[in-house]
């Protein structure tokens, strides 16, 4: 009997679970689709300053100051857009309440994993354009622009 029971709970949950799995599908797709934006964007941020970067490098600026300088303009920017993004999400979530299965509507792990993310990638894609520009000699890098 308990076998029948489980049957039927399945049948009726069935379309809640599809759903639930493509809600995941795209909202994974979205957060990698943010990540390579960011990526993008932040990269791209980074290879501007590379004048300014051999300018600091001739002048006697350690590498590790100037890729400390990028994380650090990236972090800011980062945390900026991590304060609208939690508050966009957590209105989201308000207006959605009622459509949301088996979590929350401030959901404080889903928030902090999508921001956590982000994070890395975004300082991860200013690292590594920072990192590039400290190894390139300063006069390459005024010859450049």
């Amino acid at each position: 009997a308990m076998t029948r029971y489980q049957e039927i709970i399945d049948e009726r949950l069935h379309r809640e679970r599809v759903l639930s799995t493509l809600a995941m599908v795209f909202a994974g797709q979205s957060l990698l689709l943010a990540a390579v934006g960011l990526y993008g964007l932040t990269a791209f941020a980074a290879s501007r300053r590379r004048k300014e970067l051999g300018v600091r490098i001739a002048v006697g600026a350690r590498a590790a100051q100037v890729v400390a300088l990028m994380l650090r303009d990236t972090a800011v920017l980062l945390a900026t857009g991590g304060i609208l993004g939690i508050a966009g999400g957590l209105a989201a979530g308000i207006a959605m309440r009622g459509v949301l299965f088996g979590v929350g509507a401030n959901d404080p792990f889903s928030l902090a994993a999508g921001l956590i993310v982000l994070a890395i990638v975004g300082l991860g894609a200013a690292f590594i354009p920072s990192l590039l520009a400290t190894r390139m000699s300063p006069v390459d890098a005024l010859r450049s622009e």
